[in-house]
């Protein structure tokens, strides 16, 4: 059985079906909060707009005990979301103390920057080697930020970010200008709707130098940017 929360379906996929309407109502919950949450209800927003149907389905193992991940597949739902959140409970077997990035909500949200990419064809498009990784933790942090957590400092492990230049939006747009400018340029709405989001870690909104004005085509002067 599948539950929609649009533009998101939920199938518990392999699981028995106990267990697989726990994780379908588990995950719609998550779907549901992020609507009420600031960051993840512009990505929310951002989905619908793009109107794109994204399926969510439990993370099969194949890259490891404790990940997720975000693939482009053939089929009725191309756009497909590999999570389990079961799996980052606090008494989860990949959940340490001190990690960061690695909540539930922030796995999802992590997977949500690869699936909106794809929804807007910007994936990999123009991005150097790593980019699409450090724009879904950019993201991700402030989202992070926005729930009192720690920010996340790499792909390659939940370790925390310690640089206290890095901890900054100033500092982080400094050392990613090009990247925030071409995630600015593909992702205009999100990143003009992001700016707005008054919270310690947001270096889409260090790049507006505030909460950018209402988006449209007509007022969207990139050479007004000289970061972009």
């Amino acid at each position: 059985m599948a539950r929609q929360f649009i533009p998101f379906t939920v199938r518990g996929d392999g699981l028995d079906s106990h267990a697989g309407l726990q994780y379908e109502f588990s995950v719609l919950g998550m779907l549901h909060s992020f609507d009420q949450l600031k960051v993840t209800s512009v990505l929310m927003k951002a989905f619908r707009a793009a109107g794109r149907d994204v399926l969510v389905v439990p993370y099969d193992f194949t890259d490891g005990p404790c990940n997720a991940k975000s693939r482009h597949e053939w089929g009725l739902f191309p756009n497909k979301i590999y999570f389990s959140p079961s799996i980052y409970y606090p008494d989860g077997d990949c959940v340490d103390t001190g990690d960061a990035g690695n909540s539930p909500h922030e796995v999802l949200c992590h997977e949500m920057v690869h699936a909106l990419r794809r929804a807007a064809n910007t994936h990999k498009k123009g991005t150097k080697r790593g980019w699409e990784e450090k724009m879904a933790i950019m993201i991700t942090n402030i989202f992070s930020s926005e729930t009192n957590r720690p920010l996340r400092k790499k792909h390659a492990d939940n370790s925390p970010e310690k640089d206290p230049k890095l901890l900054t939006s100033e500092g982080y747009l400094a050392a990613h200008p090009h990247m925030i400018g071409l995630f600015v340029k593909q992702h205009i709405a999100v990143a003009t709707d992001l700016s707005c989001i008054d919270v310690p870690f947001n270096p889409i909104r260090a790049y507006f130098h505030g909460c950018a004005p209402a988006w449209t085509p007509a007022a969207y002067q990139p050479s007004a940017n000289p970061f972009r």
